[in-house]
């Protein structure tokens, strides 16, 4: 990025991550999230974060073409006029927040801690928050799921390179499963993985338990609840310890009252 550019971006409060993939959209047309994340050099999660943000800020915005989102930058000519604008508005905001100040240190003092809440949309948001169940190693995963609603979803190729990068991480899996062919045959996908973090399933009726999507507890501390409806997939990842304590205290629930099952 030109220094001149970069420096009156900075002073706009863009952070490094924002310039990076803002000059990566400047640079070509419209772009999905997993392009934008190659060129930033950055995870697709942490890319999709950003895009929303710089969308936000009106540096970027997102259409979608059927079932596909791209995102491109504010036209570069318009450019001048954006950090002339905004650097008005950054001078009237220095004002205001020093009249709050007073208020935000005794906010501080409370010491409140909320969690984290990330929301994605569209298919490939809903794909950045299964790319973040693979960013943390050895761990136990945990969940509630359809999976022929998740093998209609993933492509096939990111399906089997999901599995084998959990098991080269040494992430073992519990599942609690809702009752189908896809349940009953997951023997096919899981038949060459290692012994030591073989997944363990069980099964819930699908008549009374419909799953619309799956609910994963996974890492140290992070829920993520991924709704797969085909016309509008979307997801959640919440980050926090007691909310991931909670969901394991439900899952060990349901695991207790049902009946061992064998895939191997």
């Amino acid at each position: 990025m030109p220094p001149i550019l970069n420096t009156a971006l900075e002073r706009l409060g863009l952070g490094d991550k924002e310039r990076l993939i803002l000059l990566a959209l400047l640079q070509s047309g419209p772009m999905l999230v997993a392009n934008v994340a190659r060129v930033a050099k950055l995870n697709r999660t942490t890319t999709y974060g950003v895009l929303k943000e710089l969308a936000e800020k009106g540096l970027a915005s997102s259409a979608k073409h059927g079932q596909v989102l791209r995102y491109q930058s504010i036209a570069p000519e318009l450019l001048p006029s954006y950090i002339e604008r905004h650097s008005k508005e950054l001078e009237e905001s220095k004002k205001e927040v020093e009249r709050v100040i007073p208020q935000i240190k005794l906010l501080r003092l409370k010491g409140k801690i909320l969690p984290k809440i990330q929301f994605f949309e569209g298919e490939e948001g809903v794909m950045a928050v299964y790319d973040d169940h693979l960013e943390q190693e050895s761990y136990e995963m945990l969940g509630f799921a359809d999976p022929e609603k998740i093998i209609r979803f993933l492509p096939a190729q990111y399906y089997e390179q999901y599995r084998k990068i959990k098991e080269k991480r040494g992430v073992t899996t519990r599942g609690i499963l809702a009752d189908s062919p896809s349940a009953k045959n997951f023997e096919v996908a899981y038949k060459n993985i290692s012994k030591e973090i073989a997944p363990e399933f069980r099964i819930l009726p699908r008549e009374q338990f419909p799953f619309p999507g799956e609910i994963t507890i996974y890492g140290k501390d992070k829920v993520s609840i991924i709704n797969l409806q085909q016309e509008n997939p979307s997801a959640l990842i919440i980050e926090d310890a007691s909310y991931h304590q909670m969901m394991r205290i439900i899952f060990e629930l349901v695991w207790k009252g049902l009946p061992p099952i064998s895939f191997r």
